[in-house]
């Protein structure tokens, strides 16, 4: 969705929280006063009633996490502003701490897109999980494991030995997957990278697939093997999954699918991601 002829004027700021995110808290604050001098309506996400705000547009300021965790929570777009120099330099801010009042008056004048970006959902014992951003992986800290992969319900690897796998969007491609040698994927693409991490054993895979865009599910089952009382964690977006307090045993499976929704998120297009790009050096 590109360009925005919309006016909005109802903005909701939230921002990373706890004692080590001054910087950012701080920052809101700025992003505050300076939405209400553009005669704006501008409430923190910490405010009493702000459900019933009903904003045109979130703003929230801080690294990745915190944008990921808005997006995940709010309908309307998300415009990120990173806070400070110690905050992720990822791909999902649209402003800094150095620029971000020339970024907003872009946003104010309707010179942003609107990116609908791909999520996950797992479900594991009957129970559902989403959605998720980056990847949803599956591992265990230590040692290399047996595990079975199905795509759509055909199995597509009967037996990989490896310390985790790891699902990736493409707006996750660029993080851990990328690290663990996974396959990088356009910005907005609907396929997801299917990744090794620390495989024993040549295999063909990191793999992008489009049959989760379109419908259709990976299953990864844990196989029983000799290494009794083992389980194996199931990461998303930096969390850790458990189910009253217990992670993945021998002969469980999670499977993974498209969430129903896309969120939503507020850039500057291909030459904010290829900026992005640039400053985690990657050559080109």
């Amino acid at each position: 969705m590109e360009g925005n002829d919309e006016m909005m004027d109802k903005f909701l700021i939230t921002s990373a929280e706890g004692d080590r995110y001054h910087a950012a808290q701080a920052l809101a604050q700025e992003v505050r006063a300076f939405l209400l001098e553009q005669n704006k309506i501008a409430h923190f996400s910490t405010d009493l009633g702000t459900y019933a705000a009903n904003p045109d547009f979130i703003i929230a300021v801080g690294g990745d996490g915190t944008i990921m965790r808005a997006m995940k929570k709010y309908e309307a777009p998300v415009f990120g502003i990173r806070a400070d120099v110690e905050d992720s330099l990822g791909f999902l801010a649209a402003a800094d701490y150095t620029n971000w009042q020339n970024s907003l008056n872009k946003a104010l004048s309707g010179e942003y897109d609107v990116e609908g970006r791909m999520a996950l959902d797992f479900t594991w014992r009957g129970k559902t999980f989403g959605p998720i951003i980056n990847e949803v992986s599956v591992r265990h800290e230590e040692y290399p494991v047996y595990f079975k992969v199905k795509i759509n319900h055909e199995v597509w690897s009967p037996k990989l030995w490896t310390r985790g796998l790891l699902v990736a969007t493409s707006t996750g491609a660029f993080a851990e997957n990328f690290s663990s040698g996974g396959h990088p994927l356009a910005r907005l693409s609907e396929d997801v990278a299917l990744t090794t991490i620390n495989p024993q054993r040549p295999v063909m895979i990191p793999y992008p697939f489009p049959e989760i865009g379109l419908g259709g599910s990976i299953e990864i089952e844990f196989l029983p093997g000799k290494y009794d009382g083992m389980v194996v964690d199931v990461k998303c977006d930096g969390r850790k999954y458990t189910i009253d307090g217990d992670s993945v045993h021998p002969g469980e499976s999670i499977v993974i699918r498209k969430h129903p929704k896309r969120l939503l998120l507020a850039t500057f297009g291909l030459k904010q991601h290829m900026d992005a790009m640039r400053r985690k050096g990657f050559p080109i």
